[in-house]
């Protein structure tokens, strides 16, 4: 303690004086010429004597408190130079082992205590030996093992999160030590509800998550389309109807639970305890009165209930509409177009509405503008050209306008051929000689497609058997009939192709309409011309299609007809 806090004092002490006092050889004054005189070298070391004396008589004074705090190896204290010699001794070999700097702070001064100052500073400094014992553990200089707490490094929620358990454990095991002793008025019985608010965590979506609702979206989505599929077929086909009548039919399991009761519920109000034997021979049931005489409850008779009109019902009678005859039509028109124009003509006079400009032509301009046209008829004639050129221009816009786009054209043309499809499909059935000429075959398959007609041309080798099945609405079934029956020759176009030589009493080619009528539904999905080997063949492609009589019909004319 000594050393440290003289030592210490005289260090600062020397610190401030030594540059200025001690002979700093930067602040030194120095001679003219140029070296150091000889009467500021001697007050200088008078005043370093006069100091070191000074230090050394508070050093002695201080000795007997020293000794008394720090034991000694003798008796009498040490002295200063004894204890400069112990600190030279022990900094000479801290400096032989490297472990101390060859220069220290002070010593350059000669101040007494600083060397020996500096060196216990480094000694306490310096981190102590490592004592580890046979099996490599930490041990203290008494041979006790020295357990280090080894600290990782944690994520501050999961700290936070520690400290709230152990904060919640702290609580409920106070709640349940002496809750009671503490406080007069605890009851045991009522539950102890921790009123704490619960942290808000983080709530990640795993990974593939949103991936797995996407994919189970688009197969819901085509599970829907899928089902609508299924719909629009089976309505086609017929299928939606027979499964709704499956549906409405009882199960067999049912029906056979079902068991004949003694009294049906309808008659258990007519008839009496015992039930059916009542009945008389005849079926009558004779019900006793209170006068003892009887009354047939069943009879002939019927009782007819009143009708009346549902309340959500109009009571009003609509009209039904009067077809009206082709010179009806145009009266009505006229009439109509009258009435208008009058009207127009009225709102004209009341100034509702503008009168239109008059229509002056080539042929009226002159008694139309009168002394206008006379004064200048070129600029008149000029002025009627344009308004009739207005006019001609309005009037084509007007139909423009009106004019149907190719969809519309095309939309009309397929309701018009099939609208009256959906309420009666007709069949026809022709039976032509021959279909080997190209141009007979695409005049049948065209207007077949045209007029948006299904079914088939079946053509074999056998002269005399070729047929043609249509179906469809009856305006298209009237056109085909009358493009077979009439507008194609079927003789002229083979007569020119023949050869002159040929025998003119051979038979000729003709179409025959074996069968015409209505049927429920179409056997036939589109038209098509197909080539057939043998009779065989046409008879399974019209079996596929459920319509092999067709074919029967034909072959029963032909064989008629050959006979």
């Amino acid at each position: 303690f000594f050393l440290h806090f003289t030592g210490s004092a005289n260090l600062s002490t020397m610190k401030r004086s030594a540059p200025e006092e001690l002979g700093d050889p930067s602040k030194r004054a120095k001679p003219a010429g140029g070296g150091i005189a000889q009467d500021q070298l001697a007050a200088m070391k008078a005043k370093v004597e006069e100091k070191r004396r000074l230090l050394l008589e508070k050093q002695r004074a201080a000795a007997p408190a020293a000794a008394a705090a720090t034991p000694a190896a003798g008796s009498a204290a040490p002295d200063i130079s004894q204890l400069k010699a112990n600190v030279a001794a022990k900094l000479a070999a801290m400096r032989a082992q490297g472990g101390m700097p060859t220069q220290r702070p002070g010593a350059a001064w000669g101040v007494p205590g600083a060397a020996a100052f500096h060196a216990m500073q480094q000694q306490a400094v310096r981190p102590g030996p490592l004592l580890l014992d046979k099996q490599g553990r930490l041990v203290d200089a008494s041979g006790k093992e020295i357990k280090l707490e080894s600290r990782r490094p944690d994520f501050i929620a999961n700290i936070g999160a520690a400290k709230d358990a152990a904060e919640k454990k702290a609580t409920e095991q106070g709640a349940a030590g002496g809750s009671g002793s503490a406080n007069p008025y605890f009851d045991e019985r009522l539950p102890q509800k921790e009123v704490t608010r619960d942290r808000r965590k983080f709530n990640f979506n795993e990974q593939g998550k949103f991936v797995e609702l996407a994919s189970k979206q688009r197969a819901k989505a085509q599970l829907e389309k899928l089902q609508q599929e299924i719909e629009k077929a089976a309505k086609k086909t017929g299928i939606s109807n027979a499964t709704k009548l499956a549906l409405i039919a009882p199960l067999k399991s049912n029906t056979e639970d079902l068991t004949v009761p003694d009294i049906e519920w309808w008659d258990a109000m007519l008839l009496p305890p015992n039930g059916y034997a009542s009945l008389d021979e005849e079926g009558g049931l004779q019900v006793a009165l209170a006068g003892g005489k009887g009354r047939e409850v069943i009879t002939h008779l019927i009782q007819h209930p009143v009708e009346l009109k549902p309340p959500g019902e109009s009571n009003q009678v609509t009209a039904l509409p009067v077809m009206l005859t082709k010179t009806e039509r145009k009266k009505m028109r006229t009439q109509r177009r009258k009435a208008e124009e009058k009207e127009r003509q009225e709102k004209i006079r009341l100034g509702l509405m503008e009168a239109p400009a008059p229509k002056v032509k080539k042929a009226n301009f002159m008694r139309v503008l009168g002394n206008d046209a006379v004064s200048n008829p070129t600029m008149v004639e000029q002025v009627v050209a344009g308004q009739a050129a207005l006019r001609q221009r309005d009037h084509k816009s007007a139909n423009a306008s009106r004019k149907l786009t190719k969809e519309e054209r095309k939309e009309k043309t397929v309701s018009k051929f099939t609208k009256d499809a959906k309420i009666e499909t007709k069949v026809l059935v022709f039976r032509i000689q021959s279909l080997q000429n190209p141009s007979h075959k695409f005049k049948v398959s065209t207007n077949a497609r045209q007029y948006y007609l299904s079914g088939c041309a079946l053509m074999t080798k056998n002269e005399g058997l070729n047929l043609v099945v249509v179906e469809g609405g009856a305006k298209s079934i009237g056109k085909f009939k009358k493009l077979m029956m009439r507008r194609i020759k079927w003789a002229g176009d083979e007569d020119a192709d023949d050869d002159d030589d040929e025998d003119d009493a051979g038979p000729k080619n003709a179409c025959a309409l074996v069968w015409e009528g209505s049927v429920g539904k179409r056997a036939f999905t589109n038209f098509e011309a197909k080539m057939c080997r043998t009779e065989e063949f046409a008879r399974d492609h019209l079996e596929k299609h459920g319509v092999p009589h067709y074919w029967d019909m034909a072959l029963a004319d032909a064989v008629k007809e050959s006979a």
